[in-house]
């Protein structure tokens, strides 16, 4: 850990010199170190310098864990996110874009729930591309940003589960898409808290890093402060489900010193995944757990 010249907090903005925390790749050992530091205002945590787009890219395997689309812990966690929707779903006739939406399981998995709906998934690519899913319903988009605006209208929801923190400019994507958003409509997503109970226990060997795929781990606050200054209002942030981060740190702390990357199977894992079970209504009962729900309103 050292100290840094002043740069801007990606989240709130402030000028702040903050700490550094020099990270490497514990989860799929990636010979590659990278810089977080620590906003001294809203404690949110980023990249620097942050890396540009091809950068990033290089730095998700072939096998992440969040491409695979057809597990039991997948379905249930499909069924967590669209229960957290339905408060704000008014009707049928809904239109939902997935920002980040991988191979689209979510968005297929809603579609045969709602076939009234209007579903929009969209990933970063090299180049544009449009494919359907569930018989047209399901509108998949690849390409830069500018092709998901220029291909998309008006939308009643935009979901970000586990998406912010990688991006490398979380404001200018999350005030272009405020543009999309009907009045009345709402952005909503899941995203690890830098000012958590988790933190403080895990310190570099947290999970929420997620060095070098996440760019910006925010806080809370900081949180808050992005949203509102790209335009939204009614912010409501809360304690999020994902007791997977818990197990994760403690593998983390298990593998330290080894290596390899860190395997989601076998002994170790099983053990590491029962612990977390164990820990994570103490990660709740903190009242600041790693993971955070963030809700906002156009």
């Amino acid at each position: 850990m050292g100290h840094g010249n002043s740069i801007n907090c990606p989240a709130c903005r402030s000028l702040s010199e903050g700490n550094t925390y020099a990270l490497v790749d514990h989860e799929y050992a990636l010979d590659v170190k990278v810089n977080y530091r620590q906003c001294a205002s809203c404690q949110s945590f980023f990249q620097v310098p942050m890396p540009d787009i091809p950068t990033l890219s290089s730095f998700y395997p072939a096998d992440y864990h969040s491409f695979d689309a057809n597990s039991f812990i997948t379905e249930l966690k499909h069924r967590k996110r669209l229960n957290n929707l339905a408060g704000l779903i008014h009707d049928d006739t809904f239109t939902l874009l997935d920002y980040g939406c991988g191979g689209g399981s979510f968005l297929e998995f809603v579609a045969r729930r709602f076939p009234k709906a209007t579903l929009i998934g969209f990933e970063i690519a090299p180049k544009k591309q449009i494919v359907d899913r569930e018989n047209g319903r399901v509108k998949m988009i690849h390409g830069e940003l500018s092709d998901l605006l220029n291909e998309t209208g008006p939308v009643d929801l935009v979901s970000m589960h586990h998406v912010i923190e990688h991006l490398p400019d979380p404001f200018d994507t999350v005030s272009r898409l405020f543009e999309k958003v009907r009045p009345g409509g709402h952005l909503v997503g899941q995203t690890p808290a830098s000012d958590s109970f988790e933190f403080k226990i895990f310190q570099t060997n947290w999970s929420g890093f997620h060095a070098p795929r996440h760019t910006v781990v925010f806080s809370t606050s900081g949180m808050r402060a992005l949203l509102q200054r790209a335009g939204f209002s009614a912010v409501v942030i809360k304690g999020g489900f994902n007791p997977g981060g818990i197990a994760v740190s403690l593998a983390t702390l298990a593998h330290r010193g080894k290596k390899g990357r860190i395997k989601r199977q076998g002994i170790v894992w099983l053990f590491c995944v029962a612990l977390a079970t164990i820990l994570y209504p103490i990660d709740r009962l903190s009242g600041k757990p790693g993971i955070m729900d963030f809700e906002a309103k156009k």
